[in-house]
């Protein structure tokens, strides 16, 4: 198995040198401000911290860091700063996204796998996603090679914090290798911890695997995020997982009485899940259980809404972003769009895992948001996938303002950079979008992006997509 897994991973090195080298180039072009000392003025700030937007605010930004906040008239601009109005716009954090992919998968996440971190990456950056953690890698060195350009502007896209390849408890592909015992758990985690990863990923694993997999990144001080339903919301807690995946989607096996350990039996679990309700006393336990681990989930409502059908929640894709897929991709997602119409309709559960969400916001619990863009045939695109994301929990009943600080502030923290980026405040990162609108009042303007700014250095949202066109969009 280690030699098969050499040779592999020594084809995906090869394979990726070429890749880099035939992508890398000026990044320039995508520059629209580059200016060393700027200052926003005539600003609606909407700060990530949850406050309310602040009207007409001057922010002084100087070498990719904040300097100056305050009311217009109250600051004092620096000579030579360059001016920037940005009356009727709204000056917001970065996004900090926390679960997406550098990859895209078949229909069943098997055996075809293809990898895309420059173009994933650019069109995270024009949706205003400036800091990511991806949630386990199909391609690990080609992934820490991007890291790397990106921080040292080869490449453009967001900071990222990389997950390594995800493990399972038992074999799904000949790219995503299953544990064989709780050595191979340390040793895998050892590997790639040695090699640069800052996070880890388990699926389907064992209450026992879960537990080495939890001591042994802990030991490393780093994090160990699941895709958990043989294991328990509880007992995953319990554990001191950092992070579950994909809101309350499993939370149904918390309470079934039939339920077997290791195991998951996913029709029953959904079915349940669907027939909780938020404010029982059950489910409110816990919620009390994972917020007194510090156990933050994460929202992936997108990618619910297309992966299990709901059509309540589904948006017409549109057509600028369907032109990211090659012909033969858009017929196939058009000939499944319509082939899915004779499917059940999820759109009941989906209501269930909206209410859920916000029922452990308002509880006091730490939620955060990702696409999980995983499956492009479905309509899930990196980009347009975060910005519906974040729609969703707005659409569940979250404040936008609540919902802003959680695609901001809380991703920051769960990341772990909260003091250096996730909020505007003096001294953090200018890490910057300029959106056209408030949306504190109405979500939607978050498709109105006008520029993002990353380190204080401005990206053309719309140069950045029209780079991608469809070339690593190809058929599945």
């Amino acid at each position: 198995m280690k030699l098969s897994i050499s040779i592999v991973l020594a084809g995906l090195v090869l394979a990726s040198y070429t890749y880099l080298l035939q992508a890398q180039h000026s990044e320039e072009r995508f520059v629209s401000e580059n200016s060393p000392l700027i200052a926003f003025t005539d600003a609606r700030v909407i700060d990530g911290t949850g406050a309310a937007a602040m009207e007409n605010q001057t922010v002084v930004i100087r070498d990719g860091r904040i300097i100056q906040i305050g009311s217009n008239g109250k600051v004092a601009i620096p000579k030579g700063a360059k001016q920037i109005s940005l009356r009727g716009k709204s000056l917001l954090p970065g996004w900090v996204m926390m679960h997406e992919h550098l990859f895209s998968a078949d229909s069943h996440h098997a055996e075809l796998l293809r990898s895309h971190p420059l173009s994933f990456s650019r069109l995270l950056l024009a949706a205003g996603v400036t800091s990511a953690r991806t949630a386990g890698a199909a391609n690990p060195y080609l992934e820490l090679r991007v890291q790397s350009g990106i921080e040292q502007n080869e490449f453009l896209g967001p900071d990222y914090d990389l997950t390594a390849p995800m493990f399972t408890a038992h074999k799904v592909s000949k790219m995503r290798p299953y544990l064989t015992g709780l050595d191979d758990v340390k040793n895998r985690i050892r590997f790639w911890a040695d090699r640069g990863f800052t996070s880890f990923k388990t699926k389907f694993v064992t209450l026992a695997q879960m537990e080495v997999a939890i001591k042994e990144t802990h030991k490393r001080g780093l994090k160990l995020i699941g895709h958990t339903c043989n294991v328990t919301y509880r007992d995953a807690a319990e554990l001191g997982i950092d992070q579950i995946e994909h809101g309350f989607w499993s939370l149904g096996g918390d309470f079934d009485p039939e339920k077997v350990a290791d195991q998951c039996n996913r029709v029953r679990t959904l079915e349940r899940t669907t027939k909780l309700d938020p404010a029982s006393s059950e489910v409110q336990a816990v919620f009390r259980t994972l917020i007194q681990n510090n156990v933050v989930i994460s929202s992936t409502l997108e990618a619910w809404v297309r992966a299990f059908y709901a059509p309540h929640y589904m948006e017409n894709i549109p057509d600028d972003v369907l032109s990211l897929m090659t012909p033969v991709m858009r017929e196939h997602y058009q000939l499944q769009l319509s082939q899915r119409k004779n499917e059940k309709d999820n759109s009941a559960y989906i209501s269930k895992l909206m209410a859920l969400e916000a029922a452990f916001w308002r509880a006091g619990g730490i939620l955060v948001v990702g696409s999980d863009a995983v499956l492009p045939h479905l309509g899930l695109l990196p980009g347009y996938s975060n910005l519906r994301s974040i729609k969703l929990l707005a659409e569940a009943g979250i404040p936008p303002v609540s919902v802003i600080k959680i695609a901001t502030h809380n991703g920051a923290e769960a990341m772990g950079v909260l003091d250096d980026r996730g909020t505007v405040e003096v001294g953090k990162r200018a890490d910057l979008l300029v959106i056209n609108g408030d949306p504190s009042r109405d979500i939607d303007a978050i498709d109105n992006i006008d520029r993002v700014f990353k380190r204080g250095v401005g990206f053309d949202p719309k140069a950045l997509r029209q780079s991608v066109g469809n070339i690593f969009f190809e058929p599945l």
